[in-house]
Order: structure tokens, then sequence, then C-alpha cells
């Protein structure tokens, strides 16, 4: 089974899904990461990326993510473009995962699951309060203006998590307990 886990920035994606792998053994695909393998790695995938973006998006044969996101998140159609060099090869790297796993289910760490409509059997969203979120991701290194700028982007939390089959609220809250009981329902 394919579960996805998504969320808007610092809403706690990362540490629900490490928490499931910890607690059951549940194999975690996390396609930020695989993305950045790609977007630094895949010849046809730099390719397009400097065919529309120019030149200046790679820096010493690496990605620079901080030009490319000055652009993307000024301009939501710029934004989608490039999701749409990346995610079919991130959707087939996934694909790939789950076939080669003999887990009950995998989980598909996304941002864009609702955004980008990726089939999965079960969703579950994580939220939290748009301060903590933005607190949160401040303390990973971000500044309040990027952060602001790439929320203002997301969809909205509500919506999101209106899609989803399981809210977890990071507030503060047991999330093991919330962990547990989504666990109990799916596995």
């Amino acid at each position: 089974m394919r579960v996805g886990i998504t969320g808007n920035i610092g809403s706690g994606k990362t540490y629900v899904c490490n928490l499931f792998s910890e607690m059951y053994n549940i194999p975690v695909f996390n396609t930020d990461n695989e993305a950045k393998i790609i977007v630094n790695t895949d010849e046809s995938v730099i390719k397009q990326i400097k065919n529309y973006f120019g030149e200046y998006a790679y820096c010493d044969g690496k990605l620079d993510s901080m030009y490319l996101s000055n652009i993307v998140f000024k301009d939501k159609a710029k934004l989608n473009k490039l999701n749409s060099i990346v995610h079919p090869i991130v959707l087939k790297k996934f694909e790939d995962f789950h076939k080669a796993s003999n887990a009950a289910y995998v989980i598909k760490e996304s941002a864009i699951i609702v955004e980008c409509k990726i089939m999965v059997d079960v969703l579950i969203g994580v939220t939290a309060p748009k301060e903590l979120r933005l607190q949160r991701a401040i303390d990973r290194g971000g500044t309040k203006y990027d952060i602001l700028k790439r929320m203002k982007n997301q969809m909205s939390d509500g919506a999101k998590m209106h899609c989803c089959d399981y809210v977890i609220i990071n507030d503060g809250r047991d999330l093991i307990e919330q962990i547990k009981f989504i666990n109990t329902c799916i596995a």
C-alpha cells in the first residue's frame, strides 16, 4: 500500500515520517531528497532546467537553489514548470521504491501530493499553526521573508488537510498516540 504524508512547510512531515519508520520499520521515500539528487545528476533534467530558467540555474555543476527559488516562488507558472520537469522522474523512482519493498506499506513524503494529484492509497496530513510552522522553518535556516513567500505559494493548510484521510496535529500534542492510531487503521 502507498501512504502519502503531506503538509506545508514547517508542519513536521519529516519528523512524523521518521517516527513511523522508527516505530514500525516503515520505509520512507522523501521526495524532496530524491528531487535534489535528480536535479543534480539527471542530464535530461539539467538540460531542461537550463533551457527554461537559464544557465545561471547551475553554478559549478550544481543547481543554484537560491537562484531558482527566487524565480519559482514569485511565479506559480514557473514553479509548475519546474515541477513538470522534475516530478515525473520522482514519481517513477517512488514506484520502483514501492515495488522493491515487502513492508505492509511504504510512505511517500511530499508537500505537494494534493496539488499534483499524486495517487496514494491513504493520505495523511501533518498540520501545525502558521506561526509555529514559520518558526520551525526559520530555525532550519530560512529567512522570514523567504519562508513567507513559500507559504504564500502553498495550498492553504485547511484545504490540504480537507483532502486527507487522517490528520496529525503537530502542535505539541502527543504524536506517538496519533501515529499509533493511524498505523492501527492502515496496517
